[in-house]
């Protein structure tokens, strides 16, 4: 089965894939839905456009939003008032969509829109391209996803990015 899946290592909090692309993981907390105004999800757009410009030439932003049925589980507390008492027997173990959204930023190599179905390992002069070997590269896309997430948590988006723990990612 490993040998079937893309992921090379996890190194530095970071995904490295067998094709040399490095990828940072993040979990969101997104507003429910209905919960924002007109102009808050206009800001909140406008936040994540400026946040993907920030990014260097040969990134790809993946965004993945995950539903999970779940059950409804109240939280016994020893002070509850008549109506929150009401409300926790009215919602005991209903059933809802639980969210959770992660987004993915890689970075892939400059040189891999000439790679094609007939230039496989052998073909490539180099296994791993040149400019993934660059510390420079590598060091500049980290420190544009660090911009890319103080532009959400700064702007209109008001809520922390939470990097994925590497034991997660394995």
């Amino acid at each position: 089965m490993e040998s079937k899946q893309p992921i090379y290592k996890v190194e530095k909090d970071c995904l490295v894939s067998k094709n040399a692309d490095v990828t940072v993981a993040f979990r969101l907390e997104l507003p429910e839905i209905f919960t924002l105004s007109r102009e808050d999800y206009a800001q909140l757009q406008a936040a994540f456009v400026k946040a993907v410009r920030l990014l260097p030439d040969h990134c790809v932003v993946h965004k993945q939003d995950w539903y999970v049925e779940d059950k409804y589980a109240p939280g016994f507390e020893a002070e509850r008032t008549l109506l929150s008492a009401a409300y926790e027997r009215h919602f005991n173990e209903r059933p809802f969509l639980n969210h959770f959204c992660y987004l993915y930023i890689t970075k892939t190599s400059s040189e891999r829109p000439n790679w094609g179905s007939t230039s496989g390992l052998l073909a490539r002069r180099h296994i791993v391209p040149k400019d993934m070997l660059d510390t420079k590269v590598l060091e500049s896309f980290l420190d544009s996803v660090g911009q890319f997430v103080r532009t959400l948590e700064g702007g209109a988006y008001q809520r922390p990015l939470y990097p994925l723990a590497p034991a997660y990612l394995r």
